[in-house]
């Protein structure tokens, strides 16, 4: 289980390291990808995720994390490659955000 700490009222980008039989990705066989955090929150490649060196990185904002409850919360993404198969990253099982709650809600 892969699981990363975040409190509310944090910002910043989630990683998700991708690999297939020990390597990197090659982000040119991917078509689209989609990912999402909870039931709220979803976020597309290329349109609002970056990549780098065989992670997404999902950008969440500090009104986002404000609104997270605290506890864990599953992330999954799904990734089309251009051979039109599709690869399913993460469950409801293995990956995870553990948000803490936050000392105040004074924002910054």
């Amino acid at each position: 289980m892969k699981v990363l700490e975040i409190r509310q009222g944090d910002q910043g980008m989630v990683p998700v390291k991708c690999w297939m039989n020990g390597e990197v990705l090659d982000i040119g066989d991917i078509d689209g990808a989609e990912f999402t955090i909870g039931h709220a929150l979803r976020f597309t490649w290329p349109e609002t995720v970056a990549w780098e060196e065989g992670t997404f990185y999902l950008p969440l904002t500090q009104e986002e994390t404000f609104r997270m409850r605290p506890g864990l919360i599953p992330v999954e993404g799904r990734l089309r490659f251009r051979d039109d198969r599709l690869w399913v990253i993460g469950s409801k099982k293995d990956m995870f955000l553990l948000v803490r709650e936050c000392a105040s809600g004074v924002k910054m």
